[in-house]
């Protein structure tokens, strides 16, 4: 075989190669994303959020056929698909969100570490960010079991912005401002914990709200509401959630990014699918399950609302920031610009308006 021919099949290998690929990549996403969506989304959003492997899948096959697909190219390309398929499924996978002992979302128990955003195009100006996280793997204190005598529990759940995405140390977050404003409002009265964990929307904040109000017993519960953004179909508990159980299986759609392509596709491109009347409906059936479980164990909850919500029932107790407070749509001293995530600053404010709040309620 001389060289040139040598280099067309090298060529053919990795047409068919590539070709196997993206075809097991969008039969992935497709079977993935009909198991665990349950009739919910709308016909188009299954096109919608399929579309990209789709096509690369499709230029794959358009350009193996420009060539003069042979029956030895299609053997390959079967082998291709055939051998990818099992690596992908036999190499360990890894994954960002892992599960605490509760099952929830969260970033690893008892670590810390930092991390340097300067190189990141989607943040502005984010100091050296350092984290230290709990035995549940959220940015907090531990949490103490048992409450001291005449204490009040009061649990913090949200997404990113509770977390503290930009926030340099644990002691600037919402929880930590908190929890020293109402201790110097009101002294050995409020035990302040957070459970909270970047890309959670109202699916990940209800499951969050029933494991830990079931183990900790909270008085009040404080949800960090982004209003829209909070709809998410694809929230990092979700997908968590609804992975695979067989570790083959788990293996296989972790190491394709389906479960990633869905949840970045969902929030980047796909967003209007949060609109529809299904996912509203879904989700404002999810929001009126946190009011009734709240009457039915006997705690406050209240939304502090960032952003307006179209979900919200009638009758929740709601902080909504002021119009002054409010995003506006530029860097400021209370808000990062590109990604719109609240500084310490507004940290500091908000956390007096949560203690005054709760002060004024008599608890």
């Amino acid at each position: 075989m001389t060289p040139l021919a040598r280099l067309v099949a090298a060529g053919d290998l990795a047409l068919s190669a590539l070709a196997a690929f993206f075809g097991l990549r969008f039969l992935v996403i497709a079977v993935f994303l009909g198991s665990m969506t349950e009739g919910r989304l709308p016909a188009a959003g299954f096109v919608l959020l399929t579309a990209t492997p789709f096509a690369l899948a499709a230029a794959s096959v358009v350009l193996l056929m420009a060539q003069g697909v042979s029956r030895t190219k299609i053997l390959g390309t079967c082998g291709s698909f055939g051998a990818i398929g099992l690596a992908l499924a036999l190499w360990p996978a890894m994954i960002m969100t892992n599960p605490n002992d509760l099952g929830l979302a969260s970033q690893g128990a008892n670590i810390s570490y930092e991390f340097d955003f300067s190189r990141d195009a989607n943040k502005d100006n984010y100091p050296l960010c350092r984290y230290r996280n709990n035995s549940l793997g959220y940015r907090d204190e531990e949490p103490p079991v048992a409450l001291k005598k005449g204490e009040r529990r009061i649990l913090l759940v949200g997404d990113s912005y509770i977390w503290g995405d930009g926030i340099p140390v644990n002691e600037e977050t919402l929880a930590y401002l908190l929890r020293a404003e109402l201790a110097r409002l009101a002294p050995g009265r409020f035990s302040v914990m957070s459970a909270a964990y970047p890309g959670l929307g109202f699916y990940g904040y209800g499951r969050l709200i029933d494991v830990l109000c079931a183990r900790y017993d909270p008085e009040v519960v404080v949800v960090g509401s982004l209003g829209e953004s909070d709809c998410d179909p694809f929230d990092a508990q979700y997908l968590l959630d609804h992975l695979p159980r067989l570790w083959l299986v788990r293996n296989l759609v972790l190491n394709l990014g389906a479960a990633q392509y869905l949840h970045e596709a969902s929030v980047s491109r796909f967003s209007p699918i949060w609109t529809s009347a299904e996912n509203r409906e879904y989700f404002a059936a999810l929001t009126r399950d946190f009011s009734l479980k709240a009457l039915e164990r006997g705690y406050r909850l209240m939304f502090l609302s960032y952003f307006p919500h179209p979900s919200l029932p009638e009758g929740i107790e709601t902080l909504d920031l002021p119009e002054d407070l409010r995003y506006p749509w530029h860097a400021s001293d209370l808000w990062y610009a590109k990604d719109f995530h609240p500084k310490t600053k507004l940290n500091r404010i908000l956390a007096k308006m949560i203690a005054e709040k709760i002060i004024q309620k008599g608890l």
